[in-house]
C-alpha cells in the first residue's frame, strides 16, 4: 500500500491554506516561472481544459455534459440525496433525504442548447495555487503544494474566485484561454450543491441507477479512488492531490481529502424539498476525517459563516474548495430573444384554443380595480406556469417513451432471431432424437408467446406515441435519447446499435401517424428482417 505523506506536512499546510490576508498585488500579475504540470494536473486526460492563475499557475477543469432538449430553457432534472438507512434515518432525513434538483450547463457547442456542459475543478484547490491567487507571494511549487488548500472560509473561498476571474480577464496571455459562452468569456465561481452532486456521482456518463447509487461505479477497492479515514487511506492526514484514480468523468478526490465548499446556503430536507430557512455554510464530500462507511455522495454538512467565539469568519479544518466556471444566463440581447421565444413554445396549447394566461391579462386590462386586475394577472402567472410545468413532463414522457420503443424493438428482434434459428433446426432433431426435438418444439412455442407479447406491447406503444406527442417534441426526446444511447451502449441485438432502434421507432410511429396502415405487419417485418444499413437510414 502507498505510503502516506507525514503528519507534519499537514501543519505546513494548516499554515499555508488559511485566511488569505490582505496582500492583492501578487495576485494581479502574471510574474512568476510556469509551473511544472505535475504540480496542478498529474493526471492529463482528453478533455482537459486550463485556464492560466497568477505567478504562473494554472487550473484544470473537466466538462459535465447535461443533455437537454433543442430549447435554451430546457435543464436536466437530476435526484440528489439519498434514502435514510438504519438507526441514522433521522439525521439523514433531514440533511440528505431524496429530492429532486435540476442542473444545465452554462456552455455549449457552437450555442447549439442540446449540447450544454458545465466546467467544473478536476482536482481540489492546492496550497500553491491558493498562496498564489490570494497574494501571499509567488509560491516556489512544491510537494507540500500540491496537498488540498485547507481552513478556508466561505468568504475566502469567494475572494479566491474574484481574484482567479479578474486576473483571467485582465491578464492578455490568460483571456483567450477562458471558454465563452456567446462570446463573453467565463468567470470562476463556486459549484452549486446540484452541479457538484451530479458531477460527484458520474455525470449523464453512468446509468441512472449507477448515479442513485451511495457513491459512483469503481472497479476496484475504494482506497484507490477516494481518501478517507481509515488504514489503507489516509488516517486523517491530508492527501496530494490527483494521486488516486478518477471519478467516471474523469474528476478526482471528489469524495474525502477536504470538504469543499459549495455556493448554496445550508438547508435541511423536508419531504422530498429543500426546507425554507437558508443556513451556515454548506460542504460536500467528507474529508480524511470521515470513516469510509460514510463516504457517500450525498454526504453534506454546515458549519457557521462566522466563529462567534473568536469574532472571525469560520474556516473550519479539513475544508477547502473546488472550483466552477460560469457565465450569464443571459449573455447576449440575441440569447434573451431566444429564451422569450422558447417561454412562448412551452405555453402554446397543442388543442388550438386559446391561451388562458393570456385571455386573463386581456380581462386584467380592461378592469378599472387595480387589486382585482393584479389579482388575475397572478392568476394568469400561475397558468404560465402550468403549462411550463406540462410542457417539462411530456418531454420527459417523450423521452422515457422513445427509450422503452427501443428496448421493444431489440426484444422483438431478437426473440424472432430465436425462433427463425430454432425452426431451422427443428426437422433435423425430429428425425435424430424425438426427445430433444420435443423439447425444441416446448422452447419454440415460449418464444412465440413472447413474440406476440412483445408485438402487441410495441404495436400499443407505435399507436400512442403517433396520437400523443407532436413531432416537435418527438423530434426533441429522440435527439436526446439517439445521443444518450450512442454514448453509453455501442452494440446491441445483431450488431445493430440500440441507438437505431430508437430512431427506428419515431420513424414507425411517425409513417402511422401519417398513413394508417390497415396491418402492422410490415412494420413487424421490418424489425425483424431489416439489416443493420435499413436501421441507420432511418436515423438520416
Amino acid at each position: 500500500m502507498r505510503r502516506l505523506l507525514a503528519a507534519g506536512l499537514v501543519a505546513l499546510v494548516a499554515g499555508c491554506g488559511g485566511s488569505g490576508g490582505a496582500g492583492g498585488a501578487a495576485a494581479l500579475n502574471g510574474a512568476g516561472p510556469e509551473w511544472d504540470p505535475v504540480m496542478w494536473n498529474a493526471k492529463p486526460a482528453d478533455g482537459d481544459i486550463v485556464i492560466d492563475g497568477p505567478c504562473g499557475s494554472r487550473f484544470a477543469f473537466r466538462p459535465v455534459p447535461t443533455p437537454t432538449d433543442s430549447n435554451w430553457l430546457a435543464d436536466f432534472t437530476v435526484s440528489l440525496g439519498q434514502s435514510s438507512l438504519s438507526d441514522e434515518s433521522a439525521l439523514r432525513a433531514i440533511t440528505e433525504q431524496v429530492r429532486q434538483g435540476s442542473v444545465v450547463g452554462a456552455f455549449s457547442d457552437g450555442d447549439n442548447p442540446s449540447s450544454r456542459f458545465y466546467f467544473i475543478g478536476k482536482y481540489e484547490v492546492t496550497v500553491d495555487q491558493y498562496a498564489a491567487v490570494m497574494g501571499q507571494g509567488c509560491p516556489k511549487p512544491s510537494n507540500e503544494g500540491t496537498l488540498p488548500a485547507e481552513k478556508v472560509s466561505l468568504f475566502d473561498a469567494v475572494e479566491f474566485t474574484r481574484r482567479l476571474s479578474e486576473f483571467g480577464f485582465s491578464n492578455a496571455q490568460a483571456r483567450p484561454k477562458l471558454p465563452t459562452s456567446s462570446g463573453e468569456p467565463a468567470f470562476v465561481r463556486l459549484p452549486t450543491e446540484a452541479e457538484w452532486e451530479f458531477a460527484a456521482r458520474g455525470g449523464a456518463s453512468v446509468s441512472v441507477e449507477e448515479r442513485l447509487a451511495p457513491t459512483y461505479p469503481m472497479d476496484a477497492d475504494t482506497a484507490q479512488f477516494e481518501w478517507f479515514n481509515g488504514d489503507d487511506s489516509c488516517r486523517g492526514s491530508l492527501q496530494p492531490i490527483g494521486y488516486l484514480r478518477p471519478n467516471p468523468l474523469g474528476l478526482h478526490d471528489m469524495l474525502g481529502n477536504v470538504a469543499e465548499i459549495v455556493s448554496d446556503p445550508f438547508r435541511i430536507n423536508r419531504g422530498g424539498r429543500l426546507h425554507g430557512q437558508p443556513g451556515g455554510v454548506t460542504a460536500r464530500g467528507g474529508s480524511c476525517a470521515t470513516p469510509l462507511d460514510q463516504l457517500r455522495s450525498s454526504a453534506r454538512t454546515e458549519f457557521p459563516d462566522y466563529d462567534t467565539a473568536g469574532g472571525k469568519a469560520n474556516a473550519p479544518a479539513m475544508t477547502g474548495l473546488r472550483l466552477a466556471l460560469g457565465a450569464p444566463v443571459i449573455p447576449t440581447n440575441q440569447r434573451l430573444g431566444l429564451l422569450e421565444d422558447d417561454w412562448d413554445s412551452l405555453r402554446e396549447l397543442r388543442s388550438g384554443e386559446d391561451d388562458p394566461a393570456a385571455a386573463l391579462r386581456r380581462l386584467a386590462e380592461g378592469l378599472p380595480d387595480l387589486q382585482t386586475a393584479q389579482s388575475i394577472a397572478r392568476e394568469a402567472s400561475r397558468f404560465d406556469n402550468e403549462m411550463a410545468k406540462r410542457a417539462e413532463i411530456e418531454a420527459a414522457t417523450a423521452r422515457s417513451t422513445v427509450a422503452n420503443g427501443a428496448m421493444l424493438v431489440r426484444n422483438y428482434r431478437l426473440v424472432m432471431n430465436e425462433i427463425e434459428s430454432r425452426e431451422a433446426a427443428l426437422p433435423e432433431l425430429r428425425k435424430n432424437n424425438a426427445e430433444i426435438a420435443k423439447k425444441q418444439e416446448e422452447t419454440l412455442a415460449a418464444a412465440r408467446n413472447v413474440a406476440r407479447l412483445t408485438r402487441d406491447l410495441y404495436t400499443q406503444a407505435l399507436v400512442s406515441t403517433s396520437q400523443s406527442y407532436p413531432e416537435q417534441v418527438l423530434a426533441d426526446a429522440l435527439k436526446q435519447v439517439e445521443r444518450d444511447l450512442r454514448a453509453r451502449y455501442s452494440q446491441s441485438g445483431g450488431s445493430i446499435p440500440i441507438a437505431d432502434m430508437a430512431c427506428m421507432f419515431v420513424s414507425q410511429a411517425k409513417d402511422f401517424k401519417i398513413n394508417s396502415p390497415a396491418t402492422f405487419d410490415p412494420y413487424m417485418t421490418r424489425l425483424a428482417k431489416a439489416s443493420g444499413q435499413d436501421f441507420s437510414s432511418a436515423c438520416r
